[in-house]
């Protein structure tokens, strides 16, 4: 799998676990985050560690956590 899910007691950790950040993966990160976010959850982390390259889908993917953490 390449976005993983690590919940804690005060935050949830979204861990992107592949060095492209393509279309691809970015809708698995988008459809994560919306269900995420779903269950009430406002404090999210991403990790992109792992990241080296993010095209402009995975971009996307990022303003959609901003958003939706914001909202």
């Amino acid at each position: 799998m390449n976005v993983k899910i690590y919940k804690n007691k005060d935050f949830t950790e979204i861990v992107i676990c592949t060095e492209k950040l393509d279309d691809h993966i970015a809708l698995v990160l988008k459809s994560k985050l919306v269900l995420t976010a779903s269950k009430g959850e406002k404090n999210i982390i991403l990790d992109a560690r792992e990241c080296i390259e993010c095209d402009m889908a995975g971009i996307s993917a990022f303003l959609v956590a901003d958003r939706l953490c914001k909202n």
